[in-house]
This record gives C-alpha cells, sequence and structure tokens, in this order.
C-alpha cells in the first residue's frame, strides 16, 4: 500500500506542477494586456504578478491534494468491493458527490451570472467621467487614479475572478468523473449479486 501511495503522489506532484504553469499562463496574459492597456508602472505589475503567483501556489497544492484523492479513489473503490456492506457505502460516497457537484454547480452558475467585467467597465467609465466633471472629486481620485492603485485592484480582481472560474470548473469536473467511478463500482457490485 505504501509503494501505491508514493507512487500516486509522485504522479500527483508532476500533473500539479505542470498544471501550475499551464494556469499561470491565462494570468500572465491577461495581466500584460490590461498593463499594457492601463499603463501601470512596473511596481505595480511586480506586486500584482506576486499576489498571483501566492495564489496559483496556493491552488496547486489544493489540486495536487485533490488529484491525489482522484487518484486513489480507485484503490478505495477496490477495498471497499470486497466489504459486506460496499451497496451502503458505495451509495452514500454517491449521494455526497452528488451533493458536491449541485454546489459547485450553483457556484459557477453565480460565478457566471455576476461577472466583473461590467462592474468593471462601469467604474472606469464612472471613474473617468467624475474625474473630470468635478474639481473636488478629481483632486481626491487623482491620487489613487494617478498612483494606479484603482486599476491595479480592479486588474487583481479580474485576474482573480478567472482563476476562480477556471478552478471551480476543474472542481466540478472532477467531482463528476469520481462520482461516475462510484457509480459505476456501484453498478457492478448490483449486477453481480
Amino acid at each position: 500500500m505504501e509503494d501505491i501511495k508514493k507512487e500516486k503522489k509522485k504522479t500527483a506532484l508532476r500533473y500539479s506542477i505542470k498544471r501550475f504553469f499551464i494556469s499561470i499562463i491565462i494570468p500572465c496574459i491577461i495581466l500584460i494586456v490590461l498593463s499594457q492597456l492601463l499603463n501601470l508602472n512596473r511596481n505595480y505589475i511586480f506586486i500584482i504578478s506576486a499576489l498571483i503567483a501566492v495564489y496559483l501556489i496556493y491552488q496547486a497544492y489544493r489540486y495536487y491534494d485533490d488529484f491525489l484523492n482522484f487518484l486513489m479513489i480507485t484503490y478505495h473503490i477496490d477495498t471497499l468491493k470486497d466489504k459486506k456492506n460496499a451497496n451502503i457505502r458505495l451509495k452514500e460516497m454517491i449521494n455526497t458527490n452528488s451533493m458536491m457537484l449541485e454546489r459547485f454547480k450553483l457556484l459557477l452558475d453565480l460565478l457566471k451570472s455576476f461577472s466583473p467585467i461590467p462592474i468593471v467597465v462601469f467604474t472606469l467609465t464612472l471613474l473617468r467621467q467624475i474625474k473630470f466633471e468635478n474639481g473636488i472629486i478629481n483632486e481626491i481620485l487623482e491620487i489613487t487614479i494617478e498612483n494606479k492603485i484603482v486599476y491595479g485592484l480592479l486588474l487583481i480582481f479580474i485576474v482573480w475572478y478567472a482563476i476562480k472560474i477556471f478552478n471551480t470548473w476543474e472542481k466540478y469536473k472532477t467531482i463528476q468523473f469520481r462520482n461516475l467511478q462510484y457509480q459505476n463500482a456501484y453498478d457492478k457490485i448490483r449486477e453481480a449479486r
């Protein structure tokens, strides 16, 4: 069993590192494009990049953990098949995964319905209009806009949103596949009896 776990850990680590490098491409492209459009200085780009990297490292660790659990499912199913109450235990796992599927589907629907893009466009338009129309607000907004803090925060928000939707979709697919594996094992046990 320890050899199986070690091999599965190596596989999970390899895929997690691969996924980290793949998932860093999208935020980098968004960051480069938006930093050129918004003319952000290098210090803010560095800070935003560091925040994104920390977040992606955390997500890579979570992916490693999820993927390792995913790899151990076949082993778990094989051990369950040998037990007397395999049907009950597999049915519990199917129900748990179905509940998790519903949660992630709801989260995906919520994330899609509250897209930050219109909010960001509205905020930027509003800030630019107020900046040119009102002298008092002009001075207050000039400090934050000239320092690009507002733009940096909006950029972080957009990148966070893209990463959140991507990760939620990945979790949804993973749980869906896990549920399918449990369902197939459950069906095989029922047919055999």
